[in-house]
This record gives structure tokens, C-alpha cells and sequence, in this order.
């Protein structure tokens, strides 16, 4: 299709979601949101109900006991060292075993995790109407529950506020035009899942604006009542309201409580469902200030949420060949839209889409090690580059707490990134337990797509101020956490460089100037008093020439100087380290095949350390050492 032909919204107008029958499990419901609210509107035979959730909105309480068990890196890895290599596995280990459980501890308290909002029900008698099905317009978001209400085909019309916290409603003819309603009561539901230990919800009614209300406080742990949370969720119709009786599931005639009320009258309706969210102090208690559900009010509503998706797939329409990749396009870029913006707070797993204990496994949280990246990784080829923000922002909420315990706990520089983390304030990381909370590899893939980001736009003002800064850490947290050293022998146990054939440089080797290496106390390493007046050369574990590559000669030149720290020397008699036939000659040979057929090299090289090692100037020299090649062949 020639580009002068495609209209991206009509294009995503092909890809309904469509539902043709009853969709009264959440799974199966329609997903509304505006990047911060998440409605799932699903139907039942007697009812629409929409279950309401928020990217903001948690149960902010934060467990985080046994701080003073945790103890830091150095100490728990010499404990992991001792455990006796013939265990299976190292649960075996008595000690072991306790401390990985005392670290799980407080990440199985059931907070902090995404809080549902709510649920918004409007019920009718099934001997009057039948719920038919439903269909989702991802063009627009659009979504229209159908119903067969006094023999005619009649529309349940919802939509989310693209600017606003809210959910309009209203119900139309086959032609669209206002039509007799069929729905006979409204409810709002709190989640019928909150904790116990959860303060009470509070309700409001304001009968001259027909609006109904109730309030959700979500408190901090006892001490921080300046970080209690809350939420509001309300709804206002444009008839009148009434308290009735009816008959209750068991058969018994009961009134209707505080958040149940009749619909007076059968006139066509319109509602307004509005959530606000902020702290305690801010959502106070009364109906929310929820806009009147007129004909004009809904209209302008719904013009703005149509241009703001307008605007939204003109960045980003295709028209492929293959109808099921098509589709997954519109679709998967249709949930993004609803469930991130710049602003609300990162989605963590489930988005903003919960209901009772829906949403909260693994807290719902943010795992660094993909979970969290993944929805994003769209952002960039779909040219919507903004939806990126709120991953940007989580990386800057969690930068404090990762400096904090590359210090405190590794006694590095830097930042080291969690494998798990909270859109809530933390002292520590929720999940330092080894193996999983020692993942180095997230701190690189935390701050990749900020790289990306920059790559993607050439936003060098971006770059500056706000990529820079975690990349930058992440960078020299890796640095100095690469330094493998014996602190017993002062040397390292092993390197490790990667070589890019393709982009190698000639740098040309000045005076050698070996230094101490900053990172590590100088009476860890040994100096060139072992060196002077003898046949000990200072032998590079990580060859010179091996780092010596990058985009210029500048970069190259820099990595080339990195490798005359101290914690890269290991004392080699020059027969072997000059040796054009064993050792030399082996260098030689990895480095001229990675740059003839540019290939990318890993090399990884160690002494070996044995206990007969003789001693020269007290120090005991190393009479092996090996080396490990990795090749990435052309292909993969």
C-alpha cells in the first residue's frame, strides 16, 4: 500500500476486539485505560460491571525487618565460599538455607502491591434485556456492550478520559441516538479482597447531583502517617437516584446499602465515573467533584479521546501483508497506550488492570530483570517514544536506594539496580536474598533503553539529564565489581575483555605506566617493588591490544590505557610472557583472527593458584595460567 493511501486510524479500525457473548470473567472483559485509570469492563446475563484500577495506586505499606541480618556482599559471599563443593546444591547448607529464608521474609508480607479500586455495577432485570456481547474499538476506545432491551438492539456506549481520571457512560439505539435505558440500580463495590487490616472504607451520597462515593485510605506502616495514600472513587448519573428495597442473593428483602441505588427513572442514561488519587491529606472525604453527565459533556469528552487517539496512531500505522501480525500490532500498541504515560507511575506486572487478588502476584511489582523493560520495547519502532517516560522516571525514583546499596552493601561505586522494586519509598532492596538479588546483569539492562532512547531521538538534552547520570553509575558500579581479586595473593582471579574485531584501532604503545587501581585498597594489590632488577615482567592479563577498540581512536586509546591498573598485572617471567610460540604467540593468534573476519571475541584469563607456589619477595608467584575464548561466529 502506498503511504499516500494509508490512514493509520482507519487501518486500526479493521481490528476490533469483539466478544459474543456474556464476558463476566475478567480475563475475558474489554480493557479501557488513559495511561494512569485501567477499567476492565466485563458483562454478566444481569449486569455491566467494571472493575476500576490505577498505576498510582498501592498498598504503600512496606515491610523491611531484618535490616541489621542482612550483613554486605563480602561477608555472605566468603560464607557461600566455605560451603563444601561436594553439596548438591547449596540449600544443603544449614546456614545457608536460614539465611535465604530470613531474607525472603519480607518479601513475602502481602504488601506493598497494586490496589483495585473499585467496581462499578449497573444491573438490569433479565426478563427486560439480554446481554449479547461486546466490542472493543482499539482505534478509539471505544467500547460498546450490546443488549437486546425491549426487542430492539440497544448500546451500552464506555470510553475512558484521555485527560482526566474518568470513565463516561451512555446509552444509545442502533442509530446512536439516546435510548430508553433498561438498567434499574448502580453500585459502587469496594474490592471485596482488602485486608483486614486495611482501615474501613468511608461512603458519601450527594442525592441533589445523584452521585454516590466512597473513600479508600491506604496508610504507611505506623510512624509514617505523612505517607498515607488514598483513593476516591465516585459516580454521578443523570437521573435521579432512589433507595429501594430488593431481594438480596438469599432470597430475603433487604434495602439497599449506602453505595446501591435505584435509577428513578428509564430515562436514557448517562454516567460519569470519576477516580481521584493522592495522598490521605489530599482526597478528602464527600463525593468527588465529578462533572455532569450531560449529552454535550459526554460529546466534548468523547471528540477529545478520539483526537488524542488520532494523534496517537499517526505516529504509528502500518498496513502488513499478514493480517495476524497486523492485528498484533494495533493491539499490542492499543494496550500501551492504556496502560502508560508519562506522569503516573511505571506499570509494574498486571498494569493498571486489577481485582481482588488479580494483579498482586510477585506484589505486582517491578522485576529488572525483563519484566518491567518488556512492554517498552516497542516504544522506539513504533515511533512512540513517549510512552518511554515512565520507565525513565522509575529508573530516577530507584537511583537513590541503588546508590545507596552499591555502597552500603557492595562498597562500590555506582549504582547496583534491584531485581525486584516498588513505586514506594525503601530502605533497602525488597529481595537481597543470592542468586536472584545478586543478578549483576540487571544494572546494565536497568539503563539500556536510556541509551536507546537517546540513540532513537539524538535528544542530547535528554542524554544530558536524564540518561546520563544512571548510565554513568550502572558503569562504574560494573567497573569496580569486575575487579575478581584474591585478596590473599593480591591478584585477580581471573579477567575479562570482549574484543570487536570490526572495530579495532591501532594504538600504538607509549612508556608503561602502571598504576594503583582506585577501587581497591592499595595493600591488595602488589606494586613494582616486585618487579625492579629481575626477569619478572608486569604480564597484562587483559592483553593491551584486546581492549584497544571502539567507534574512534579516542575511545580505543582510553581503553587501552584502562588495562595498566595493578589489578590487571600478574607477574610473568618474560620467557613465557614473550614467548611468540606458547603465550604471546597464542594472543597474537586470537586478536589477528577477531579483527581478519571481524569477529567478536570474549576472553577470559586467570592464574592458577597452587599451594607448592614459590615465594619471591613475599609475595607467591603463580607458575600457570590459562585462558578461556568465546567466539561469536557469523550467524550466531
Amino acid at each position: 500500500m502506498p503511504l499516500s493511501t494509508l490512514t493509520p486510524l482507519e487501518r486500526a479500525r479493521k481490528h476490533p476486539i469483539v466478544y459474543h457473548k456474556p464476558a463476566s470473567n475478567f480475563f475475558e472483559g474489554a480493557l479501557l485505560g488513559n495511561g494512569g485509570l485501567g477499567a476492565v469492563v466485563t458483562t454478566r446475563p444481569d449486569a455491566v460491571v467494571v472493575h476500576f484500577g490505577h498505576n498510582n495506586v498501592w498498598d504503600v505499606r512496606v515491610a523491611e525487618n531484618n535490616q541489621d541480618k542482612i550483613g554486605s556482599f563480602q561477608t555472605i559471599f566468603e560464607k557461600v565460599q566455605a560451603i563444601p563443593s561436594d553439596y548438591a546444591t547449596l540449600e544443603q547448607d544449614e546456614w545457608y538455607r536460614e539465611y535465604c529464608e530470613l531474607m525472603q521474609q519480607n518479601y513475602r508480607a502481602p504488601y506493598p502491591r497494586p490496589f483495585p479500586c473499585g467496581t462499578l455495577v449497573l444491573g438490569f432485570d433479565r426478563r427486560e434485556a439480554e446481554l449479547l456481547g461486546h466490542r472493543l474499538d482499539v482505534a478509539t476506545g471505544l467500547c460498546e456492550v450490546f443488549l437486546l432491551a425491549g426487542g430492539q438492539r440497544r448500546t451500552l456506549q464506555l470510553f475512558t478520559d484521555m485527560a482526566a481520571d474518568r470513565l463516561w457512560l451512555r446509552f444509545v439505539d442502533a442509530d446512536g441516538q439516546p435510548a430508553p435505558s433498561p438498567f434499574e440500580r448502580i453500585r459502587l463495590l469496594p474490592d471485596p479482597a482488602t485486608p483486614d487490616d486495611i482501615p474501613p472504607f468511608t461512603t458519601a451520597e450527594d442525592p441533589a447531583a445523584n452521585s454516590l462515593s466512597f473513600r479508600q485510605v491506604l496508610p504507611a506502616l505506623p510512624g509514617n502517617a505523612q505517607n498515607d495514600r488514598a483513593f476516591r472513587l465516585s459516580a454521578r448519573a443523570n437521573v435521579p437516584l432512589a433507595c429501594r428495597s430488593r431481594i438480596n442473593w438469599s432470597g430475603v428483602t433487604e434495602s439497599m446499602g449506602p453505595l446501591e441505588r435505584a435509577l428513578a427513572d428509564r430515562a436514557p442514561l448517562l454516567v460519569c465515573v470519576q477516580l481521584d488519587e493522592g495522598s490521605a491529606a489530599a482526597i478528602g472525604a464527600g463525593v468527588g467533584d465529578v462533572p455532569a453527565p450531560s449529552a454535550d459533556a459526554f460529546e466534548a469528552a468523547r471528540a477529545a479521546a478520539g483526537r488524542a487517539w488520532e494523534a496517537y496512531w499517526a505516529k504509528s500505522g502500518v498496513a502488513l501483508e499478514d493480517e495476524l501480525l497486523e492485528r498484533t500490532w494495533y493491539w499490542n500498541l492499543y494496550f500501551l497506550n492504556c496502560a502508560a504515560r508519562a506522569g503516573a507511575n511505571c506499570p509494574g506486572l498486571f498494569a493498571n488492570w486489577s481485582y481482588r487478588d488479580i494483579g498482586t502476584a510477585w506484589h505486582g511489582d517491578y522485576h529488572m530483570n525483563y519484566n518491567t523493560q518488556q512492554p517498552f520495547w516497542c516504544t522506539f519502532s513504533s515511533n512512540h517514544v513517549e510512552k518511554h517516560l515512565p520507565y525513565v522516571e522509575l529508573v530516577h525514583f530507584l537511583l537513590p536506594l541503588s546508590r545507596k546499596w552499591a555502597r552500603e552493601y557492595y562498597g562500590l561505586r555506582g549504582a547496583y539496580f534491584p531485581h525486584s522494586a516498588y513505586p514506594t519509598e525503601m530502605n533497602v532492596m525488597p529481595y537481597p536474598v543470592p542468586t536472584w538479588g545478586w543478578e549483576i546483569c540487571e544494572t546494565p539492562w536497568t539503563v539500556q533503553s536510556l541509551w536507546w532512547h537517546y540513540t532513537y531521538t539524538q535528544d542530547r538534552a535528554f542524554l544530558a539529564q536524564r540518561a546520563f547520570e544512571p548510565i554513568k553509575d550502572a558503569v562504574l558500579f560494573l567497573v569496580d565489581y569486575s575487579a575478581v581479586m584474591n585478596g590473599a595473593r593480591r591478584l585477580a582471579y581471573f579477567t575479562a575483555v570482549n574484543i570487536d574485531g570490526k572495530a579495532f584501532q591501532d594504538v600504538s604503545r607509549d612508556s608503561d605506566r602502571w598504576s594503583f587501581d582506585p577501587r581497591i585498597d592499595r595493600n591488595s594489590q602488589i606494586g613494582s617493588e616486585l618487579y625492579g632488577d629481575n626477569d619478572l615482567d608486569f604480564g597484562h592479563l587483559v592483553r593491551r591490544l584486546d581492549a584497544a577498540w571502539g567507534s574512534t581512536p579516542q575511545v580505543a586509546r582510553i581503553a587501552n590505557d584502562d588495562t595498566f591498573h595493578l589489578t590487571n598485572c600478574a607477574p610473568q617471567h618474560k620467557l613465557f610472557n614473550r614467548n611468540k610460540s606458547t603465550w604471546a604467540g597464542l594472543e597474537d593468534y586470537i586478536l589477528s583472527n577477531a579483527i581478519a573476519t571481524n569477529l567478536k571475541v570474549s576472553v577470559f584469563t586467570g592464574p592458577v593458584f597452587g599451594d607448592g607456589d614459590p615465594e619471591y619477595r613475599g609475595v607467591k608467584l603463580p607458575q600457570q595460567y590459562w585462558k578461556v575464548v568465546v567466539i561469536l561466529k557469523q550467524g550466531g
